[in-house]
């Protein structure tokens, strides 16, 4: 958990650095790749790192114990949906309705991986 707490760090210190040095009409898709790449990064880390927490909180408390597989894959599965959405509204494409219809693909596919656990 340590290991991904500073890997999460790192992510945002690099993404906040493409934020602020780097201009999109200078370096064109380079940019973009990197912001996006980091930006899932950190959004992945910092999700699976809470859903950890919760877990652990959970274990304590006596209720059901989450894997750390369970709640890494669900920091990807936001990572995934937070960066689709911001990927969207960048080329115009999104709407309520798009947002619903990739929360619905995200939620889908958490169920396939809850089902096919059991």
């Amino acid at each position: 958990m340590r290991s991904l707490g500073l890997c999460t760090a790192v992510f945002f210190v690099l993404w906040l650095l493409v934020v602020f040095l780097t201009s999109p009409n200078e370096l064109g898709i380079v940019a973009f790749v990197l912001f996006y790449t980091l930006f899932f990064l950190t959004v992945t880390g910092i999700c699976g790192l809470a859903f950890m927490y919760l877990a652990s909180k959970a274990r304590r408390a006596g209720s059901a114990p989450d894997s750390v597989t369970t709640a890494a894959r669900q920091g990807i599965l936001i990572g995934i949906l937070l960066t689709a959405t911001l990927l969207l509204q960048q080329f115009n494409f999104f709407a309520w309705w798009v947002g619903l219809l990739v929360l619905g693909a995200v939620f889908l596919v958490e169920l396939y991986f809850l089902s096919r656990s059991k």
